[in-house]
């Protein structure tokens, strides 16, 4: 009997069986290990891909009539307002009229609070800088930034662009009502800014 067992239809069966064994245990090892290599690509790459915007900041200068003047860090695209509530807000001197409170500021950017009836001169802040005190806080459309520009009514990114393309292009603006040869700037448009804009 077990002479029988040693038979070469035993030997054959039992070689047949490991091989069974053998393939069966391979499949499950792929299976195990192939999600993992699934699962850990897209987090690498999400992580990648948020990780710069999380981490975006500006470094911003405030002085003049703020209650602490100083250098501020925000977040990338925040505005003056929230700048200035960091710096513990505007003295009861300061000129609000001649300052945008809504204005999207740029890294280094340099903004000083005047105070009423300030002529302001900051050389780090362009659109600032007036060439008599009525122009105060006016922003010059031939040096303006693209995020400066879109901080006027009614222009948006795709005006803000035409107006720096056409500038370079054509040169600068010689007056304010020049800016209505840019594509998109009717009358209504540059009434609602003619007010806020200035050429120097």
């Amino acid at each position: 009997m077990n002479f029988s067992l040693k038979s070469p239809l035993f030997i054959a069966g039992t070689i047949l069986f490991l091989l069974s064994s053998g393939v069966l245990g391979y499949h499950l090892l792929t299976r195990e290990s192939t999600p993992d290599i699934v699962l850990e690509e897209p987090s690498k790459e999400d992580n990648n891909s948020e990780h710069p915007k999380e981490i975006a900041e500006i470094v911003v200068y405030l002085s003049g009539e703020i209650n602490v003047p100083g250098v501020y860090k925000l977040k990338s695209d925040s505005r003056l307002h929230e700048a200035v509530d960091m710096a513990g807000g505007l003295t009861n001197k300061a000129d609000t009229v001649a300052i945008n409170l809504a204005r999207i500021l740029q890294d280094e950017d340099h903004v000083h609070i005047p105070g009423k009836g300030e002529v302001v001169t900051d050389p780090y802040n362009p659109s600032q800088n007036p060439s008599s005190g009525s122009n105060s806080g006016k922003i010059n459309i031939n040096t303006a930034s693209q995020k400066e520009l879109e901080s006027l009514p009614g222009i948006g990114p795709v005006l803000a662009s035409k107006i720096i393309d056409y500038r370079k292009a054509n040169g600068n603006f010689k007056v304010i009502e020049d800016v209505k040869k840019v594509s998109g700037i009717a009358e209504k448009r540059f009434e609602a800014i003619k007010d806020l804009i200035t050429v120097r």
